[in-house]
């Protein structure tokens, strides 16, 4: 059995017998690197380091692949059968250590509430937007964020039947100039309209520079819920 199945079995039975969840002693259950002796558990340690390789390459590079290229395994290591229950260990133990976070970020967005339900698609994206932010992908909320601003508007020109607008016109791009036809069409009043267009301003950075802060991610989907709230109030 893979260690969350182990800890997922562990907490429900805690669950039927009403016990209080302890955490000392599930990390008791955890297995300790340092107290494991080399020359009996090569492959386990061998494996485990393998895994924190990959793991950190994809945390460090955005944009780049986690393997640079195949000949960069081989030179670390020889063998290909790396177990299942390996990388079950190192991701159950890596969300393990990050839940505290999680749980506070998700406690940010708590008193965030919709009047009105947008369509499926617009919804999507935007609960993917309050996902990354809990799991602390700041890009990822920034750029989701400005996704959800644009298509909720574009179905909000559908529903009114008003034509859409052209692309890139006056040398401003299509969501910018999306956002203020808006606003001067009513769709959006005009203190919203400068949040959309921040909200955009942030994705665009998110893309460019992958420099998102925790703040502006927040600020991001507060300010994507008064603009939806506006959108689909009118």
């Amino acid at each position: 059995m893979t260690l969350s199945a182990e800890i997922s079995k562990f907490l429900e039975w805690l669950d039927q017998i009403s016990l209080p969840f302890d955490a000392d002693f599930l990390k008791e259950m955890l297995p300790d690197p340092d107290e494991i002796r080399p020359e009996e558990h090569r492959e386990y340690l061998e494996g485990r380091a393998f895994i924190k390789i990959l793991v950190d390459k994809s945390i460090k590079s955005k944009m780049s692949p986690i393997i640079g290229s195949i000949e960069e395994i081989d030179n670390y290591i020889e063998r290909e059968d790396i177990s299942d229950y390996l990388y079950d260990e190192y991701f159950t133990e890596l969300a393990l250590k990050n839940v505290r976070s999680y749980v506070k970020r998700a406690k940010q967005l708590k008193t965030l509430e919709l009047a009105m339900m947008p369509s499926r698609k617009v919804s999507s994206y935007f609960r993917q937007a309050t996902n990354c932010f809990i799991y602390g992908l700041y890009d990822a909320v920034a750029i989701l964020s400005r996704s959800v601003i644009e298509f909720s508007i574009e179905e909000k020109f559908n529903e009114k039947r008003i034509s859409p607008i052209k692309k890139d016109y006056g040398g401003k791009s299509y969501l910018e100039n999306l956002i203020n036809t808006a606003g001067k069409m009513g769709l959006l009043e005009k203190n919203v309209v400068s949040l959309a267009q921040n909200i955009r301003k942030k994705g665009n950075q998110a893309v460019h520079k992958n420099a998102t802060t925790e703040f502006e991610a927040r600020e991001s989907i507060v300010n994507t819920v008064i603009v939806l709230s506006n959108v689909y109030g009118n």
